[in-house]
């Protein structure tokens, strides 16, 4: 178990940090040591702060990914229902309309002598 002298206070990235990890996030997803250490050095973040940062953003990622592709599946599921419920429609109207049709030959029918 590690021990730290000072609490544990979580890090606050300022604008141009978030920017530059994103931008790098939007590259690759997964980033090297040597990535990690150039990044961090660049936008003031030791590799430990970049690591994680983009650990979390994975999950960040996957979670929208997830919720993207259950959308869709929604929307399609849908939209499937709503197709098979305006052929049921339709089909119901063509049965009215040869009720319809059938009665009122039937009706002229039996009025001719």
């Amino acid at each position: 178990m590690r021990t730290s002298s000072r609490p544990w206070c979580r890090p606050v990235f300022t604008q141009l940090q978030r920017r530059g990890l994103e931008k790098r996030f939007q590259v690759t997803k997964y980033v090297t040591k040597r990535e990690r250490l150039q990044i961090g050095a660049m936008l003031g973040l030791s590799e430990t702060q970049v690591k994680v940062w983009f650990q979390n953003r994975r999950t960040k990622w996957r979670h929208e990914a997830a919720r993207k592709e259950e959308k869709q599946k929604e929307q399609a599921l849908n939209k499937a229902n709503e197709n098979q419920n305006h052929e049921t429609s339709e089909v119901g109207e063509t049965l009215e309309n040869d009720e319809e049709c059938s009665l009122s030959i039937k009706e002229t029918s039996s009025e001719e002598p």
